[in-house]
């Protein structure tokens, strides 16, 4: 027995083990080679959103709209961050048809209209929320203005 056991080293599970680590080392490879082409394409639909974004608010918002402080260049308020601070659906309920909203008795809406001095927003029905989206994330990526220092 001692014999047998010595001269069969058992080869064939050092080639499974062989052939398992050979698989699974192709495997993270093929893996990080797919996580890199899923970020360059991420990173390329991003730019193309900003592009779109930045094209869509020079045409439709600039003129009334700063992009992070209120100036007294542009009629109502600035759009930094104005999905954080109204929320989504309501964003995307303003830009279609803000009348809408001031005909429903909307609180923060009637405080908009007037802080605008009165003056109703255009509506932009056919935009759809992927650009409205693309305005936001365009005006976000501008860097927040600081805080004016408190004169002593």
């Amino acid at each position: 027995m001692n014999a047998s056991v010595v001269n069969n080293p058992k080869p064939k599970e050092k080639k499974v083990k062989k052939k398992c680590n050979t698989y699974f080392m192709r495997v993270p490879k093929i893996i990080i080679i797919v996580v890199l082409l899923s970020k360059n394409i991420i990173a390329q639909k991003s730019s193309d959103k900003l592009k779109i974004g930045k094209a869509i608010f020079t045409t439709n918002c600039a003129s009334c709209h700063s992009l992070t402080k209120r100036d007294g260049t542009v009629m109502s308020e600035p759009l930094q961050y104005i999905r954080e601070r109204r929320g989504k659906e309501y964003v995307y309920q303003f830009v279609w048809n803000n009348m809408k909203l001031l005909a429903s008795g909307n609180k923060t809406a009637l405080r908009v209209y007037n802080e605008a001095k009165k003056i109703p927003m255009n509506v932009f029905p056919s935009l759809t929320k992927d650009e409205i989206d693309a305005i936001c994330d365009y005006i976000d990526t501008f860097p927040t203005p600081k805080k004016e220092e408190k004169k002593k």
